[in-house]
C-alpha cells in the first residue's frame, strides 16, 4: 500500500513540474496580475522569484517523498498537501481564466492537476 502512497505522490509531484515549466516556457510572471503589480518595474526580479518558487515547491515535494519513504512523514499528510497545492494552483488558473478567457501560461496543464488530485484522493481511499 506505501508503495501505491509513495507513486501518487511522485505522479503529482510530476505534474506539477510539467506545469511549472510550461509557466516558464511563457513566462508567467509577465501575465500573472498580481506579479506584474508587485514585480513588474524590477527587470528579471519577477523571474527570479517565480523560479525560486518554484524550486522550493519541487524541493519541498521531494522531502515529502523521502519524508514518506522514511517514515517520518505520514504518507496520508504529504498527499494532502499535495491535494491542497494542486487544488489551489487549479483554482488560481480557473478564477484567471473566468477574468481574462484567453490562454494564459499555465492554462493547458492545469487539467492535469485533476489527474493529479484524482490520483491523490483515490489513493487514500484506498487507504482506508
Amino acid at each position: 500500500m506505501k508503495n501505491r502512497v509513495e507513486a501518487a505522490l511522485v505522479a503529482m509531484i510530476v505534474v506539477q513540474l510539467v506545469h511549472a515549466v510550461e509557466e516558464f516556457v511563457f513566462e508567467f510572471w509577465n501575465a500573472f496580475p498580481p506579479m506584474r503589480a508587485v514585480y513588474g518595474d524590477v527587470p528579471g526580479l519577477a523571474t527570479a522569484v517565480f523560479v525560486s518558487f518554484h524550486a522550493l515547491l519541487l524541493g519541498f515535494g521531494i522531502w515529502c517523498v523521502a519524508q514518506v519513504r522514511r517514515g517520518g512523514l505520514k504518507a496520508r499528510d504529504a498527499v494532502v498537501a499535495w491535494i491542497v497545492i494542486q487544488g489551489t494552483t487549479l483554482a488560481v488558473h480557473v478564477l484567471w481564466f473566468i477574468v481574462d478567457p484567453r490562454y494564459q501560461p499555465g492554462l493547458a496543464t492545469a487539467p492535469l492537476m485533476l489527474l493529479g488530485i484524482g490520483l491523490g484522493a483515490a489513493t487514500l481511499k484506498r487507504q482506508d
